[in-house]
């Protein structure tokens, strides 16, 4: 599972965090346990990959 959001509460038996829809989600302790955690928030480096087609006219004298 993965869960996109700002962490609004810990508390002792669960964490809730507040995704881009506004809606709260409640995620077991449990689960962060049992999974690595990536802190977007902390990440001072991103990579970003696109492919661009461009076209070329050459016109002829």
């Amino acid at each position: 599972m993965e869960f996109n959001g700002r962490v609004e509460r810990v508390g002792w038996g669960q964490t809730r965090i507040r995704g881009k829809d506004t809606r709260p989600t409640y995620i077991p302790n449990s689960h962060f346990v049992q999974t690595a955690v990536t802190n977007q928030e902390r990440i001072t480096h991103r990579k970003f990959e696109t492919t661009v087609k461009i076209r070329l006219q050459v016109r002829r004298c």
